[in-house]
């Protein structure tokens, strides 16, 4: 069986929170706002702003929105 390939943000991040173990509601908390402020502070809401954006924008906004909590888990290591 083929992976799927996520040619779109919103299906790419719900494929992360699915498959990658993304927890927005727990340990992850407030990385959606982050990524949501990175891509469209404007936007009603992450679902829009990922539905307007370009898997360019997406990929950059998601790997700023994260790397506090890389360096956590850095740390923790």
């Amino acid at each position: 069986m083929r992976d799927a390939v996520h040619r779109d943000p919103l299906s790419a991040w719900k494929h992360l929170c699915a498959q990658g173990g993304i927890e927005s509601g727990g340990r992850d908390e407030g990385l959606d706002q982050r990524l949501k402020q990175r891509l469209n502070p404007a936007a009603a809401s992450l679902e829009q702003a990922l539905d307007e954006a370009t898997m360019e924008a997406f990929a950059n906004a998601f790997f700023e929105a994260i790397s506090p909590f890389v360096a956590m888990f850095r740390d923790i290591l």
